[in-house]
């Protein structure tokens, strides 16, 4: 894995272990294999559940928790598609 990661950062094999004990010890990642001194690591947390745990945490940090500046700038800042704007009026006229 250090490797991989050295791929796109500079960083030591020391901090990359460190990462990986502190996902395991949170129980966000369990060992499922060895091979000689290669570990492999697998999920323990759903995808769903981190999704949802990050987009909370990021509406939280750039809009202070507030949903309407979010969907502002979705709607004012960014290009919608056709096929996006129809997919949020079937979301909405659904909710």
């Amino acid at each position: 894995m250090h490797e991989k990661i050295m791929e796109k950062r500079d960083v030591t094999y020391s901090t990359v272990k460190t990462i990986i004990d502190r996902l395991e010890k949170k129980q966000a990642i369990q060992r499922v294999d060895q091979s000689g001194r290669t570990i492999f690591y697998g999920a323990l947390i759903q995808p769903a559940r981190t999704k949802k745990f990050l987009i909370q945490s990021f509406i939280q940090r750039v809009f202070g928790g507030q949903n309407r500046p979010l969907f502002n700038h979705l709607l004012n800042e960014e290009a919608l598609s056709i096929d996006d704007i129809k997919y949020l009026e079937k979301l909405i006229a659904n909710f």
